[in-house]
């Protein structure tokens, strides 16, 4: 797994709790030149390991996502689409000193391919999923969970497998951060 080093320092509006896990999810939409979409930060406190709750809540960031398609990168064996990815902070409710980490901008490009073995078996949908990849040097993907139509989470049905330009997707992470 990716290491994430976040320099935490949470405010007393959160009760004292500070930040321990995070997870990151998106909805994206590809083009033939790019991608965009929307990230979200979710931070949570330490007994969200034991309940993986979202009662264990802290705050959550939420920016803007832009892609530029670039050449494949090692670490994603038959990855079909690959890209350099940016932010811009939309709106968040954490304190200034999270919503401002230098770590919340880490991620420098996606991929998509093949889901790996490894996480297969937490697949939400195994006929309709492709593979989500994550770098922070911008040289080597790592696997870090699954791509599918959003239409899915709406109970709509869908054909579409892979990654396909103008398709919405969700990205949804077979990982957490621990922090």
């Amino acid at each position: 797994m990716i290491a994430l080093t976040l320099v935490l320092a949470c405010g007393s509006n959160y009760d004292g709790s500070e930040a321990v896990w995070a997870l990151n999810r998106a909805t994206v939409t590809p083009a033939a030149d790019g991608l965009t979409g929307a990230h979200t930060w979710s931070f949570y406190d330490s007994d969200w390991e034991r309940t993986q709750s979202d009662d264990d809540l802290i705050c959550e960031v939420v920016q803007e996502l832009t892609g530029e398609v670039v050449a494949p990168m090692s670490g994603c064996p038959g990855c079909s689409a690959t890209y350099d990815i940016g932010f811009t902070l939309v709106v968040s409710d954490c304190a200034d000193e999270l919503t401002h980490d230098p770590g919340i901008e880490a991620l420098l490009g996606f991929a998509f391919g093949p889901v790996p073995d490894e996480i297969a078996e937490d697949d939400p949908w195994p006929d309709n999923s492709a593979g989500w990849y994550l770098t922070v040097d911008g040289e080597l993907m790592e696997d870090h969970g699954f791509a599918y139509p959003s239409s899915l989470d709406r109970g709509e049905s869908s054909t579409t497998s892979g990654w396909m330009v103008g398709e919405t997707y969700t990205l949804d992470p077979a990982y957490a951060w621990e922090l």
